[in-house]
């Protein structure tokens, strides 16, 4: 199974690297390093672009997530749709 492939230009990956322990790791190692197609981090950085990524989403807030995309002005790819709910 593939990696991620903007782990090392997201932040959340950064700061859960540098702690080492907690909920960041096991945040990471289940979206990073296994699902990250369903990370909420990854689809706002490929949908709306890598700026438009909040510091304060975690990977598992997917409904956040689909509310940002959907909010968008010109939502032209939704990586969620209702049924992920």
């Amino acid at each position: 199974m593939s990696k991620c492939d903007l782990m090392h230009a997201c932040s959340f990956y950064r700061r859960s690297t540098e702690a080492g322990t907690g909920l960041g790791v096991l945040y990471r190692r289940a979206y990073c390093d296994k699902d990250w197609q369903q990370c909420a981090r990854y689809s706002i950085a490929k949908v709306l672009g890598p700026h438009q990524v909040p510091q304060d989403l975690y990977p598992n807030m997917a409904d956040r997530a689909r509310q940002m995309i959907s909010a968008a002005p010109d939502p032209a790819s939704r990586p969620f749709d209702s049924a992920d709910s």
